[in-house]
């Protein structure tokens, strides 16, 4: 598999991560994936690779949820409505500081629903090390 040289980004409007209502759009295909949240604790500019992780505070988990029919069909191909509705990047339950993380780069990640586990992987099987996104989307 090739992959870009750089990571695919997306932006998520600010009530994509709390609200108490489910987006009521009417949506065809709904898909989830759980991701690595990093939290930056201080202003990151021009950070090298070698510094990133004196800029991370620490991680929490987020559930990324995209409406699919919105993100590929009923919009034009622009994935910001099909993924910033109203809920659809929960965060937490909590921040764990990057000193109780242990090796970052081999960090077990899942995802269950109502109870059933859906998705498990590990941050060692990211494309882009935790590092280099840093230092990348400080530039």
């Amino acid at each position: 598999m090739i992959h870009n040289a750089n990571p695919t980004l997306f932006i998520l409007i600010h009530s994509s991560n709390h609200s108490a209502n489910l987006f009521t759009v009417h949506i065809l295909a709904l898909d989830w994936e759980v991701e690595l949240a990093i939290v930056i604790g201080k202003t990151a500019k021009d950070v090298k690779p070698s510094e990133a992780m004196d800029h991370i505070f620490g991680f929490t988990v987020a559930q990324d949820i995209t409406a699919r029919d919105w993100q590929k069909g009923r919009n034009g191909g622009q994935w910001l409505l099909g993924k910033s509705m109203d809920t659809f990047c929960p965060l937490g339950p909590a921040v764990v500081i990057k000193e109780a993380v242990g090796d970052i780069n081999n960090l077990g990640i899942r995802s269950k629903i109502n109870g059933v586990l859906k998705q498990e992987g590990s941050t060692s099987e990211l494309i882009h090390k935790i590092d280099f996104i840093v230092s990348f989307l400080s530039q």
